[in-house]
């Protein structure tokens, strides 16, 4: 997965809490498992987004703004996982986007933080 430099900072700051672990966001009740989807929609309502946001909200929330900013339709689903919808093209379709994915999550990265600090924004 290729990450932002917030992402990885932040990463860093959890490191002495969940560092010694599997997973950086383990699931409390249950061993070898990740935190639920519930526990994400838990952490939504808690922010105050309760019937407002899901977290493939925010996905697709993500996806569009970052397909208006002109980003390519192949690496963008491939930034989501998604399968691609042609059998023949899967195929023969190997790569991963790797690097360009890694410069589409700082670009997004450093538009969340302009939006934090109330700069204007413009997507396209």
């Amino acid at each position: 997965m290729p990450l932002c430099a917030q992402a990885v900072a932040i990463l860093r700051e959890l490191y002495p809490i969940t560092g010694q672990g599997e997973f950086v966001f383990p699931n409390q009740n249950s061993a070898g498992r990740v935190i639920s989807e519930n526990t994400v929609l838990k952490i939504i309502e808690t922010i105050g987004y309760k019937g407002k946001m899901t977290g493939h909200g925010f996905r697709g929330l993500a996806r569009s703004i970052l397909g208006d900013m002109g980003h390519r339709w192949e690496v963008l689903e491939a930034m989501l996982s998604h399968a691609l919808v042609n059998q023949t093209v899967a195929a023969y379709v190997r790569t991963t986007y790797f690097e360009e994915r890694r410069g589409i999550m700082q670009q997004w990265a450093d538009y969340l933080d302009k939006i934090e600090v109330g700069a204007a924004v413009n997507a396209k």
